[in-house]
């Protein structure tokens, strides 16, 4: 990942597990104890491929722009158009896609892709609306319900001022 997505997109922040110092600490489930960056601090190793990735806002900013660029189909990035329409298509017709959930949103003027990750101490969603050439990211360091629902008011607000 490092070679084929983080230098291609210039994400010299990302990395794998709890983020490092100098970034919010995560928090417990009850919000009360910030987490350590050692130990349990992150997703155990055996669900690993469904993430334990870090990054900054402006580095995951540059992600989200890619899969943006590649749902509208624009060519010349990291993968053809056609890898993202196999990336970004819901293959078994249940509103998901290799990650991303596919779902309809008038402010997003049709087809929205959405993708949330929490490993309950941070929690982030991204929201990518193609046809009104648009994404919105919220994080927190409180990754249960509390986080989501403070992500969900953050991007309704965006939303709101942007579209």
């Amino acid at each position: 990942m490092r070679r084929l997505v983080f230098e291609p997109l210039g994400m010299t922040t990302a990395g794998f597990g709890a983020p490092g110092r100098g970034q919010p600490w995560g928090h417990t489930a009850d919000g009360c104890e910030a987490v350590s960056y050692r130990g349990n601090a992150d997703n155990p190793a055996v669900i690993g491929p469904a993430g334990t990735v870090h990054s900054t806002l402006a580095d995951w900013a540059a992600y989200a722009s890619l899969h943006l660029q590649g749902a509208q189909g624009r060519s010349g990035l990291l993968l053809e158009p056609a890898s993202f329409t196999q990336l970004h298509r819901d293959h078994f017709g249940q509103g998901y896609a290799l990650g991303w959930g596919l779902v309809e949103r008038s402010w997003a003027g049709g087809r929205a892709l959405t993708h949330t990750g929490s490993n309950r101490r941070w929690y982030a969603v991204v929201w990518i609306a193609p046809a009104r050439d648009a994404a919105f990211l919220a994080a927190t360091n409180c990754g249960v319900e509390d986080g989501f629902r403070a992500c969900d008011a953050a991007v309704a607000a965006m939303i709101k001022k942007f579209l």
